[in-house]
């Protein structure tokens, strides 16, 4: 999708396009770092008890989401 709104948003846009993808990028940042949990360093079965059990919306409150250590 964006390869293909790319060229006709610089076509029409010029410069000001740019400024569009900017805000879209700025906006996953807190997007990505309150939302996702992390998951380096954990197994596929730590990632699956967190979602099984009652996981929250915005992680960054949750100590073993956003852990690098495996749950004990």
């Amino acid at each position: 999708m964006v390869v293909e709104i790319t060229p006709i948003g610089i076509q029409t846009l010029h410069w000001r396009f740019y400024i569009i993808w900017t805000v879209f990028n700025a906006a996953f940042v807190p997007i990505v770092y309150l939302l996702y949990p992390e998951t380096a360093g954990k197994t596929l079965e730590d990632i699956d008890r967190f979602f099984r059990e009652d996981a929250k919306v915005i992680v960054f409150r949750d100590k073993d989401a956003i852990s690098e250590k495996r749950p004990l």
